[in-house]
């Protein structure tokens, strides 16, 4: 919907002309006072359902922006000095869809029906920016934030989405992730984990399989293997970037999937490049997803007995 400015009409015109095209339908109760109105005239459009009641005494929406996350969030910034937090922040940053109840943290924590608001008492101290004019966590601290209510595979997939698209570096998350690993602070201990991991491997997987199997092969007993690792010929060109690799036994694991793999072009392409690989001494093992799902006891048995 596209408003026109309305020259020459009702300061109440104005205040919803305003909220409408830069504050996400929202405005504060004591703009609406400024402007003229009475609390009666405001308390009769809420009632009417053209406006409605925002979080906390201070805040108004206007009807048609009442089903959008973001007017919730910009009117919690705005009623509670609250930024998004969580998965509503990584929305924001289109890593997930809006939970049903927007998310917001605070210093304190009102009451207020509409939202699930954290209290988080450092909260000053931590980052923060902005996404379409609402005041939200910086991508890496909502990412840490999520460690108390999610699981190491959601968060690492979250991370290395990010990471893929661009969106941040590993110095970053990994910073982040230090300053909400406090003790004490529910998730810490996840974050310290994943820092240490990826300390160690840094790699970025071009898919979220990839790190799926890793994690799998190190519950079975296996050590971690190296993802997107590049093997190199001795004129230093590269042969191939492999899915999974253990480097010292010049060993490979290839992920094939449907989409990428099983077509005459790619099929050429790979096996030349496990020809080339063959050449500089490696052995490569290729599996599918329905063989990682459904026959993990073999796929577990070939890998063991490759790497000895």
């Amino acid at each position: 919907m596209t408003l026109k400015e309305p020259v020459g009409r009702t300061p109440r015109e104005y205040l919803e002309f305003q909220a409408h095209r830069n504050h996400h339908g929202v405005m504060l109760r004591q703009d609406a006072l400024a402007a003229g109105m009475t609390k009666t005239q405001i308390d009769r459009r809420v009632r009417r359902g053209q406006w409605l009641s925002g979080p906390g005494r201070s805040t108004l929406i206007l009807a048609e922006f009442g089903h959008r996350p973001e007017t919730w969030l910009y009117a919690a910034n705005l009623a509670f000095g609250a930024i998004a937090w969580g998965r509503s922040a990584l929305a924001l940053w289109n890593l997930n869809d809006h939970p049903v109840r927007p998310i917001v943290a605070c210093q304190r924590r009102p009451k207020c029906a509409s939202i699930d608001l954290v209290s988080v008492r450092d909260l000053i101290m931590l980052p923060q920016t902005k996404r379409s004019g609402v005041k939200t966590a910086t991508l890496e601290i909502a990412l840490a934030s999520l460690a108390a209510n999610t699981s190491r595979q959601h968060l690492d997939e979250l991370a290395d989405e990010a990471l893929r698209r661009g969106l941040t570096t590993l110095a970053r998350v990994e910073t982040a992730f230090g300053l909400l690993a406090r003790r004490g602070r529910p998730g810490s201990r996840l974050l310290r984990q994943i820092c240490t991991d990826r300390s160690i491997d840094p790699g970025v997987p071009l898919s979220g399989w990839s790190r799926q199997v890793a994690d799998k092969l190190v519950r079975s007993g296996l050590p971690r293997p190296v993802m997107e690792h590049r093997v190199m010929s001795s004129e230093l060109k590269l042969v191939a970037q492999v899915d999974l690799a253990y480097p010292i036994k010049c060993y490979a694991i290839e992920l094939d999937s449907l989409q990428f793999h099983l077509n005459a072009a790619a099929f050429e392409v790979d096996r030349r490049r496990d020809a080339d690989l063959a050449q500089l001494g490696w052995r490569v093992s290729r599996f599918t997803w329905a063989q990682i799902t459904n026959d993990w006891g073999w796929v577990l048995s070939t890998i063991r007995s490759q790497i000895g």
